[in-house]
């Protein structure tokens, strides 16, 4: 940090990023934590615009505390991602913040998300010039098209709209993804989504994510109307008592709603017991005994890829039919709570 006391002076974006001139050239950013950028603009931790189908390798990497502080507009808390193809892997964004995007803001371009963590970012306006927010870990914008494959939203919060991710004009897609704990204050909990937008949500599972406006604010997915063409979702899983506003999920798409969460090996510890995502632990593994999921999915779709693995890197399907959500396999009851 650049000054004893506060913030005022601290660093702008901790890391710019650069471009390679083909996929062997990229830059590399490998086995580190980007912590405490304070930006006046966007990327808070990273910034990344105009850097075209070669952008940085980012791989074992921890995005924490960094944050965006312009009045109303910033976007991107952990990191600013603009017409810039990224690889990224293994990498956690945790507790960033940002008007817009507290995470991550990605507009236009194709990256590739694998592994990929959103923990308790959040979107905060600014009273009087910002009041609603986009997209506490993820603002996906302007044609974005990236991949987000094992991917885990939790516990992000937006003072606005998309408490796990808003997409406005883009269509991003989610495979392997959990999205639990997430809030919006005025719609989407788990997903806002607006304009000319179409994000798939694959082999996805949604339970505990809320809205404080009532039943009518998707505490789930929220899409607003005119909203083309519309979120796609197939062999996904949402649990009981979430609400959904201007979407109705497809059937005979290998979708399950209304699931009993006393079904999953843990529903109190989405991470498990050891509290780490991404591990044989982790509490949203389907019981035995869930039979209104195991085996109900789908063996593919037209317009949808679907994946041979699940979060775990577990073989689909492991039955007659892939197991809709992000885990495949039934399993007996799970670990016990941490004391």
């Amino acid at each position: 940090m650049l000054g004893a006391t506060g913030m005022a002076n601290n660093a702008h974006h901790v890391v710019t990023g650069a471009a390679g001139v083909n996929d062997a050239t990229r830059p590399v950013l490998d086995g580190f934590a980007i912590s405490g950028g304070h930006a006046a603009d966007n990327g808070g931790g990273m910034y990344n615009n105009n850097l075209g189908n070669f952008g940085p390798r980012l791989s074992n990497l921890e995005f924490r505390y960094n944050r965006v502080v312009s009045p109303g507009t910033g976007t991107g808390g952990a990191l600013y991602n603009n017409l810039s193809n990224l690889l990224v892997n293994k990498v956690t964004f945790l507790q960033n913040l940002a008007p817009n995007g507290g995470a991550v803001h990605d507009e236009g371009g194709s990256s590739t998300y694998t592994q990929i963590e959103f923990s308790e970012n959040r979107a905060i306006g600014v009273q009087g010039l910002n009041d609603v927010s986009l997209g506490a870990a993820l603002y996906s914008t302007n044609s974005n098209t990236s991949s987000f494959e094992r991917v885990f939203f939790y516990q992000n919060d937006s003072t606005g709209s998309g408490g796990g991710a808003a997409i406005v004009n883009a269509s991003p897609r989610f495979t392997n993804a959990v999205f639990n704990g997430n809030h919006g204050t005025i719609y989407g909990g788990a997903l806002y989504i607006f304009g000319n937008s179409g994000p798939q949500l694959i082999h996805a599972t949604l339970y505990g994510n809320s809205s404080s406006g009532g039943s009518t604010d998707g505490g789930k997915i929220y899409q607003e109307p005119g909203t083309t063409p519309g979120l796609g979702m197939v062999n996904s899983l949402l649990a009981a008592n979430e609400t959904l506003n201007g979407y109705t999920v497809p059937s005979n798409q290998g979708n399950v709603t209304g699931f009993n969460p006393g079904q999953f090996t843990q529903q109190f510890f989405p991470k498990g017991c050891d509290q780490i995502a991404f591990t044989a632990d982790d509490g949203y593994r389907l019981r035995t005994t869930a039979t209104t999921a195991l085996d109900m999915g789908v063996m593919g779709l037209s317009g949808f890829t679907l994946p041979g693995t699940d979060i775990l890197g577990v073989t689909r399907p492991s039955g007659a039919a892939p197991d809709p959500g992000a885990y495949e396999g039934g399993f007996a009851a799970g670990c016990l709570p941490p004391v």
